[in-house]
């Protein structure tokens, strides 16, 4: 707009004060109390009036430009402004469409967000929730819209062809699975359909992932937080885990109770690896096993495995 502004505005200023000489009528009642700036005008003289000569023409080109009506104190004006004021029409039309595009883009991702926000909040209210119950919920919902994960991510990459798929996957957890102890032997064909199987799933602080006593059949990467792990009566800790670590490969490989539990300190993004997806790639890649229980950390645990 500044640009064609100030094309029109040349052009303009060329028609009325070189061809028509029509400049004192567009100063109108200044060209009585100031006859300096109508000899500027007139003569093209420089110096103080030159920003005034710029801004009555620049003032006129944006005008046209948007299609707005100026006045035209001659034909050639007339003729000038008429020409021109289709083209404004049709620029004023691009830029408002442009501008109102962007807007309804960046907010579309907000507009669902509340969207969702407002559904979830009548719900709970139909249900009669209790106060905390709530705050979790939206904590929940807060944190998986800032940090863009799991379900949201799903949905945003549904379509990408297999290829892409896996890179975005390998992007995300080669850190985590390649540098581990548990699947560092692994063959790099079987890491990749490991890779493609893990998904997200974020826990609140004081979340209790795992419990000693129940039947695991998953284990977990962890993609940012902390967790502790505490022994039987879930109170004496045992452990502290940070990005990188993981835990659960023995449920994962035996099918058996877990020995620990696993509480959230932060909240955090787990990535999960379900028995019910590795087991086809074990039946398929049987060798692998020997190189999995060598990444298990305690040798009684190993010992268990290998007698499975």
């Amino acid at each position: 707009l500044v640009m064609g502004g100030h094309v029109v505005a040349c052009a303009w200023f060329v028609l009325a004060n070189d061809v028509a000489g029509t400049t004192r009528e567009h100063i109108g009642p200044r060209s009585e109390t100031e006859p300096e700036l109508v000899a500027c005008f007139e003569h093209g003289q420089c110096g103080c009036c030159l920003f005034e000569l710029y801004s009555l023409a620049f003032k006129q080109g944006v005008y046209i430009i948007l299609g707005m009506d100026v006045v035209a104190c001659s034909a050639y004006e007339n003729y000038f402004v008429t020409l021109c004021a289709p083209l404004g029409v049709l620029v004023h039309a691009f830029a408002i469409g442009r501008i109102v595009l962007l807007l309804q883009r960046s907010g579309s991702l907000e507009t669902q967000r509340v969207e969702q926000a407002l559904t979830v909040k009548e719900a709970m209210r139909v249900l009669a929730l209790p106060s905390d119950l709530r705050m979790r919920i939206f904590a929940y919902f807060t944190y998986e819209h800032i940090h863009r994960c799991g379900q949201a991510c799903s949905e945003a990459f549904a379509d990408l062809p297999p290829q892409l798929r896996f890179e975005l996957q390998l992007h995300m957890y080669l850190d985590l699975v390649g540098k581990s102890d548990l699947f560092r032997k692994t063959r790099p064909r079987v890491v990749r359909q490991i890779i493609m199987q893990l998904e997200d799933i974020i826990f609140l602080p004081g979340d209790w992932v795992a419990r000693s006593g129940e039947i695991g059949d998953c284990m977990y990467f962890i993609v940012r937080g902390r967790c502790t792990v505490f022994a039987g009566d879930a109170e004496t800790q045992l452990k502290h885990l940070v990005r990188g670590d993981y835990f659960g490969e023995v449920a994962l490989l035996l099918g058996r109770m877990r020995t620990a539990s696993v509480r959230a300190n932060t909240f955090c993004i787990l990535a999960r690896l379900t028995r019910a997806n590795v087991e086809p790639i074990l039946h398929l890649w049987p060798e692998e096993i020997n190189n999995l229980v060598g990444g298990v950390d305690r040798e009684s645990d190993r010992q268990l495995i290998k007698a499975e």
